[in-house]
């Protein structure tokens, strides 16, 4: 793939994931769509992250490491891999997270046939112990219905590369939320893939961040006041809109904005 561009730019952080990079990789390379370059962002790891990755760079010249000694954290590392992104359009898996071989194909395929520019997916939530449920988000989003809660899961969504010029993660917490919250005001609005089967799965850790509601409650509403710098009386009504979303999504119950279904093949 030398001196070729990918059609897909893959951005996969890695920090101290030695147990489950491995496992996220070989994701990767079971894709039906071959057209791609993984570029694995190593955050100042202390384990054997970094070698796992310069391994598989040795094996498949599709994938390219980047090394960082001083932590950026992953709005900062996912920065540093996007600005070296030479794809078409970039895709986003974290380290402990994996892709089903059909992921990138039907996705392509899809924004293809329709124009999209932005694209998501359903994906299941899984732990040590197996499957957990199935979020399926609505079939699309506009910006508006975005600022209720985020129903893109970072690790579905495709995006062209030249719709994020000048577009970066930034460091409030739920930066996933905030950087596709710029891509929407950007594209107008997002589409699921069709379908309603999961295509990726998400892995949720013990210490997930996600466990602690009172910090991601004030990440969110920092994204509302200072971020975005919205009116109080829109603020509290968007926080409102985020709490009921957050409460269906963990209860296991269909809401307006998505459903989420019992684990499962």
């Amino acid at each position: 793939m030398d001196n070729v561009q990918p059609l897909v730019s893959i951005i996969m952080p890695a920090y101290n994931a030695e147990a489950t990079l491995e496992e996220s990789i070989k994701s990767v390379l079971a894709q039906t769509l071959q057209d791609w370059e993984l570029i694995i962002a190593v955050d100042a790891a202390t384990d054997g992250t970094l070698a796992i990755a310069l391994g598989w760079q040795n094996e498949d010249s599709r994938i390219r490491v980047i090394f960082e000694e001083v932590n950026q954290g992953v709005a900062g590392i996912r920065n540093l891999a996007m600005a070296q992104a030479s794809g078409k359009y970039i895709a986003f898996l974290d380290s402990d997270d994996l892709w089903l071989p059909e992921k990138l194909s039907m996705q392509l395929s899809f924004m293809s046939e329709s124009g999209a520019r932005v694209c998501y997916s359903a994906y299941r939530r899984f732990d040590k112990q197996g499957p957990l449920n199935i979020v399926m988000p609505p079939d699309r989003v506009d910006y508006p219905r975005l600022l209720r809660g985020n129903v893109i899961g970072n690790l579905t969504g495709v995006v062209e590369r030249s719709l994020v010029d000048g577009i970066w993660f930034e460091r409030v917490g739920h930066e996933d939320y905030l950087f596709w919250l710029k891509v929407l005001a950007r594209a107008g609005v997002a589409y699921r893939v069709p379908g309603n089967a999961p295509i990726a799965e998400y892995r949720v850790a013990e210490n997930s961040l996600s466990a602690n509601k009172v910090r991601n409650m004030r990440w969110q509403w920092h994204i509302y006041r200072k971020e975005l710098e919205l009116p109080l009386a829109q603020s509290l009504y968007f926080m409102a809109s985020y709490v009921i979303l957050a409460f269906y999504k963990r209860a296991g119950l269909r809401s307006l904005f998505f459903s989420v279904k019992p684990g499962g093949k």
